[in-house]
């Protein structure tokens, strides 16, 4: 019967250094699986820096958004423009109704002009 224990005792000594060999080989490839803190605290630093750049920039987009005109500012614009093209137009009319009137104008002075002209010769 001692023989038998021994013979377990045996294998099961043999089991438990092979379940600690696999054991230890798991460990050692999950640490290639994780970073350690030393990688990790380095990454952080990288980390902060990109984040204080990041908040920068939004600072930056959000002052110039805030110095775009709004809906009722671009509304006031189209508005205006409208307005001063209503005036361009009618401005265009009278310089048109001008022009009518300067033509029925011309020929009467040309014809006073010349006859002065002729009398003073």
């Amino acid at each position: 019967m001692d023989f038998a224990w021994d013979k377990i005792l045996n294998v099961a000594s043999l089991l438990v250094l092979i379940f600690q060999g696999v054991l230890t080989w798991g460990l050692w490839s999950l640490r290639k699986q994780f970073v350690s803190h030393k990688d990790c605290e380095g990454r952080c630093r990288e980390s902060d820096d990109r984040a204080g750049k990041a908040d920068a920039r939004m600072a930056q987009m959000e002052a110039k958004q805030a110095a775009m005109p709004t809906a009722s500012d671009v509304g006031y614009i189209k508005d205006r423009t409208a307005a001063i093209e209503g005036e361009l137009k009618a401005l265009a009319a009278t310089m048109d109704g001008l022009s009518k009137i300067l033509t029925r104008i011309e020929r009467p002075l040309d014809l006073l002009m010349e006859h002065h002209v002729r009398e003073r010769k």
